[in-house]
């Protein structure tokens, strides 16, 4: 029925102490890292990336982050090793986040994509 799991639905909505609950009974995905990117829930970002040593999609994380204006996501993630701004500058840019734009055109390699 859902291609959700309660972790999921805990991370999109920014539920940080539903999430630490959740946090002694599962292990968070990229898609619950996705979720709380998008939603610009950085407690929870933070939680998933300090608690699991899993090697996560960063850049796509990155993406959603920006293609959603979540700065401090966004900041968060490009200092904690995400290095592929390209896709999501040009998100950025698309949705008119000029604010983001300014984050990722230094790390950006291509501009003309």
């Amino acid at each position: 029925m859902y291609d959700k799991n309660v972790l999921n639905f805990a991370a999109q909505i920014g539920c940080s102490n539903i999430t630490k609950i959740l946090f002694e009974y599962l292990n968070a995905n990229e898609k619950d890292l996705f979720y709380a990117a998008k939603c610009g829930n950085l407690g929870i970002v933070q939680a998933i990336l300090n608690k699991e040593v899993n090697n996560y999609n960063l850049n796509c994380a990155l993406r959603y982050a920006a293609s959603y204006c979540n700065i401090e996501v966004t900041e968060y993630l490009l200092k904690n090793g995400a290095c592929n701004g390209n896709t999501a500058l040009h998100d950025a840019a698309e949705y008119g986040h000029a604010e983001i734009v300014q984050l990722l055109i230094p790390k950006a390699e291509k501009t003309d994509i």
